[in-house]
Formats: C-alpha cells, structure tokens, sequence
C-alpha cells in the first residue's frame, strides 16, 4: 500500500476523532466522512508511525447506509469537494445517527481509557440526548441552551466557534491538515446570534484568528482578533476598530477584544496587552442548578472567546480546586463546612466543555452528589466530541 493508492474498503466502528476504521491488506484504514457498514472508494493520503495504520479520503460511495443523508453544507462536503473545510465532520449523518454515533465513541472512552467497565450503568446508559431547552421550575423554558433554537437537520447549535484569516483578510476555515484557507459566509452550526454578526463581510487586516462567543442565554457575544506577530500591534487595533464599525448590523450589542498572538521560545519577548475595542473582554454562561432545587441560583462562570483557556465554574458549598489533583480538604454534605473544620472560600473547579461545548450542570452536580463531594481522582472523560473534553 502506497500513498496515491485507490482501493473499495467496508467501513467498521467509527473511532474517536470522527473516522470510521477500514481494514486493506491486514492493515488499519482511517476513513473520514464514512459511516459504519458503508462500502466505498478511497484514495491514500498518509500513513502512521512506522506505517501501522493509513488514513484515505473518502472518493465514493457504493453501498451507502441508510443513516447517511445529503451532506447540508457544500463546501464541507467531501464528495463534492477534494479538500472540504473541517467543522461539520458529521454532516453527512442524520441528526440521530450523529447522536448514537457520538455516546459510542464517549462509551468507548471511557471504558477503554477511564477504566468504567461496561457493564456499569454510566457508561451502559450513557445517551447523547437532543439538545433542548432548559426550564426555570415553572414549566417554561426561561434560559436558552446550547441547543435551543437548533435549525433542521442538527443546525444552529454552538456557541462557540473560530475562524482562520487569509491573506487578503477574509474570515474562513482550513481544510482537514491544511493550512489553507477556505472563505466562507456563514457557518450552518454557528447560532443565529454569531451569524448575525455578518463578520465574512468585513476585512481583518494583521489579523491571523477570529474567535466567537455567543452566551447560550442570549447575552451579548463577543468577538477576539488575534493579531499577527509579525504586524504592529498599535497600528493594527484602530483599523480592526473601523472595521467592526464598517462590518457589523446597525445597533448590534457585541463586545470586541484585540489580542496580540502568542510567540513561542526566546523570541516572545514582551506583548502589549489586549485592547477592549467595545463592550467587555468576556461572556459569562449561566446553567442550572437542580441539585439546589428549582429555586437556587444559576452556576455562572466568565470565559473569554478563545477555546485554549480555562473556564471557572462556582457554585455553593466548600469544596475548591484549581487543578486535578486532591483539594487539601475533603468537603462535608453541608454548603459551608468542611470536614477539616474550618471555612472554605467559595467553590470553584475548572471545566473543559469542547470548541461549542455545553457546561452541564446537571451531571457535574450529580457527579459530586454520588462522590460525596469528593473529586473522583484522576477520572478524566476525553472525546465527547471533535476536541472536546470534560474533567470530573
């Protein structure tokens, strides 16, 4: 087997990261865009350390599966395109065989890499629901999450995406491996709220990255410019400035940060510090709370556009940790004591919830219910989804 190599291949379980896993030759076949129990045609791209497996494009289709639909979004389409943009992986499955094949790469996981044996009940249960929206005790659905408003077929969902520059200033997104950039106006996944912001249409010049947050309860979004390293920072801000004023709908409500980019090594030396163009330098995401009750207060945490920071989520009681490792205090039942007999500041512990991801205070509150308040030590869950990860 040969890199440029065309081949018919039946595609087996898919694997985490959005592949389906093909066997030619007695060797692994990573195809993307496939789905488990199809047969199709695919061309060689590359091959894994020491050659032990191979990744292949997907060319086509000859015994597609009943799960498979019209892939809604062309330039992500890879039978319509050689190199389709990344960010819809998924696209070209129905809405509930996106969600089953989601709970089988998660269940996967976490028997294989947590440890939680099948059998066990949260990994047996274990469902990726539909997204719907939240209620505040009465019946009605007061707070918009993630998945509220969804458009058909799986659309219109996250609220949180990024966006990579070319050259000529245009927003789009890179191809699988690739570093080029693809334009693109609008993006089918993005909610209502940062398409609305209409950013394709403006110009971003010293610009490398664009990142979006839009709060699921339909606060104001923000928007961060990551600015190239190699441009002049102060020169750059007041032209990002008239751009946002040029690009942006009349009246639009938004904040705006321009941040220079990172330089790794000795190099670095020292960066100007962000620059708040309007509004403010973060969001903050509420979710509910059902361990308190109908009538408790929200979880509300502050985080920045950007999707390599860390997120810090607060609710009552006495249990703290800013890392994975044990806090210094095991923490009581009772909000406000601890089992060392002395105060505790308020609660807090980092999450990772995944580029768009949904910060569920549900199962983080029933997870600290079941463990007694305790952190389950080292139990990590990682690939609930394309770069997500959740720590318990």
């Amino acid at each position: 087997m040969d890199t440029g190599d065309v081949f018919e291949v039946e595609l087996g379980a898919i694997a985490h990261g959005g592949a389906c896993v093909g066997r030619h030759e007695g060797r692994v076949v990573f195809v993307r865009h496939g789905v488990p129990g199809e047969r199709v045609r695919v061309e060689v791209e590359g091959f894994g350390p020491r050659g032990r497996f191979a990744t292949a494009r997907l060319l086509e289709v000859l015994e597609p599966s009943p799960s498979r639909r019209p892939h809604p979004w062309p330039l992500a389409d890879a039978l319509r395109r050689e190199l389709p943009v990344g960010g819809v992986d998924y696209g070209h499955l129905l809405p509930e065989a996106q969600r089953e094949l989601k709970a089988e790469v998660l269940r996967e996981q976490l028997t294989r890499l947590g440890g939680i044996p099948g059998h066990d009940p949260a990994v047996r249960d274990l469902r990726v629901p539909p997204a719907e929206p939240e209620e505040d005790g009465s019946g009605a659905a007061a707070h918009r999450t993630v998945g509220d408003g969804a458009g058909e077929g799986g659309s219109g969902w996250r609220t949180r995406v990024h966006f990579a520059v070319d050259d000529a200033g245009r927003p789009g997104m890179h191809p699988h491996h690739s570093s080029d950039v693809v334009p693109i106006e609008e993006f089918p996944l993005a909610v209502p709220a940062i398409n609305a912001l209409g950013l394709w249409r403006g110009r971003w010049p010293g610009v490398e990255r664009i990142d979006v947050a839009a709060p699921a309860d339909g606060g104001r979004p923000l928007i961060q410019l990551t600015v190239r390293a190699d441009a002049d920072f102060a020169a750059t801000v007041p032209l990002l400035d008239e751009a946002l004023a040029a690009c942006l709908p009349e009246g639009a409500d938004v904040s705006a940060v321009a941040r220079p980019a990172a330089v790794p090594g000795r190099a670095r030396g020292t960066r100007p510090d962000p620059v708040t163009l309007r509004g403010d330098d973060a969001v903050t995401e509420t979710v509910a709370d059902p361990a308190g009750g109908p009538d408790a207060p929200r979880l509300a945490f502050r985080v920045g556009a950007g999707a390599s920071g860390r997120s810090t989520a607060r609710r009552r009681g006495c249990w703290r940790a800013r890392s994975r490792r044990p806090p210094p205090c095991a923490p009581a039942r009772r909000p406000g004591t601890c089992t060392a007999g002395r105060g505790c500041s308020p609660p807090s512990w980092p999450v990772r919830s995944g580029v768009g991801g949904r910060l569920d205070g549900r199962g983080l509150a029933g997870h600290l219910r079941r463990r007694g308040g305790e952190p389950a030590a080292g139990r990590t869950a990682r690939g609930a989804g394309p770069r997500g990860r959740g720590s318990w």
